[in-house]
């Protein structure tokens, strides 16, 4: 989800990063104010039930290790 105030900022950002997955433009930060994301980067994981299940705020190197861990726990479920 990008919330950058201007549009052409995310695409161009999304396009120089060569992203495969699709990106959210929210512009007037409806979505973050929805699941209360106030820090960028955010990384939002949601179950397949639609319920906000991990919530991590920044960045920090490694942090890969524990979204794939969080990841296979919940399609185990």
């Amino acid at each position: 989800m990008n919330v950058d105030d201007d549009r052409k900022n995310g695409e161009t950002m999304a396009k120089r990063l060569a992203l495969t997955f699709p990106t959210l433009f929210d512009t007037g930060k409806h979505v973050a104010g929805l699941y209360q994301v106030d820090t960028m980067p955010a990384t939002v994981i949601i179950d397949r039930d639609g319920r906000v299940r991990y919530v991590h705020r920044g960045y920090y190197s490694g942090f890969e290790t524990k979204y794939e861990q969080q990841l296979r726990e919940l399609l185990k479920e």
